[in-house]
């Protein structure tokens, strides 16, 4: 059985929107707005998310 993996690449701190991850859209973050999409696929899958973190 093929499983098939979404990443949801965000980032924190961008450049011209700081926080956009974790930003308030219609009362949730938009990381859950995102995995909301994802989760509409009628496949199986792993959902996770990555975030990049430079210093």
């Amino acid at each position: 059985m093929k499983k098939d993996i979404a990443v949801i690449s965000s980032r924190y701190n961008p450049s011209r929107f700081p926080g956009k991850s974790l930003a308030n859209v219609c009362g949730k973050p938009m990381t859950w707005w995102a995995c909301q999409q994802v989760n509409k696929v009628k496949e199986e899958k792993l959902l996770g998310q990555v975030q990049e973190n430079k210093k």
